[in-house]
């Protein structure tokens, strides 16, 4: 026999598995049980996606979205309720209380800053701009 036709010593190699499985055997387990976990977690997540299941929290958030009304597009200047509108809202909003008589649109950050009872709505910028307002430089489209 040549030296690389060499019998292979199966006994040898179980032999040497074993022994290796008994030194590492807690790290074994522990990395058996975070990829079980990982591994449920991550279907449990396709399962609940492909059912449309929200939490609680999100649902609510979800349900206060889809009943806001928008304002009547008469009564220039009215308070209406707060929501989180989408950049094509047109209306825009001011604060009675400013000397500076800037207005901003509704998803600015300026705009959340104005108390509620100092909002002053306008239907469009143009009716604002006619009241004598002009758009705040940090509140562009």
């Amino acid at each position: 026999m040549s030296a690389s036709a060499r019998p292979i010593n199966v006994m040898g190699i179980i032999t040497k598995t074993g022994d290796r499985v008994k030194r590492f055997r807690d790290l074994l387990w522990t990395v058996l049980i975070v990829a079980l976990a990982g591994w449920s977690a991550y279907n449990l997540g396709l399962l609940r996606a492909r059912q449309g299941v929200l939490p609680a929290q999100e649902a609510s958030l979800f349900r206060a979205r889809a009943t806001f009304t928008p304002p009547s597009s008469t009564g220039q200047g009215k308070s209406t309720p707060a929501a989180t509108p989408a950049r094509t809202d047109p209306r825009v909003v001011a604060s009675k209380t400013s000397s500076s008589k800037k207005y901003h649109h509704p998803w600015c950050s300026s705009a959340n800053r104005i108390k509620e009872a100092n909002r002053l709505w306008f239907p469009t910028a143009q009716a604002a701009q006619a009241a004598g307002y002009t758009l705040a430089a940090n509140c562009k489209e």
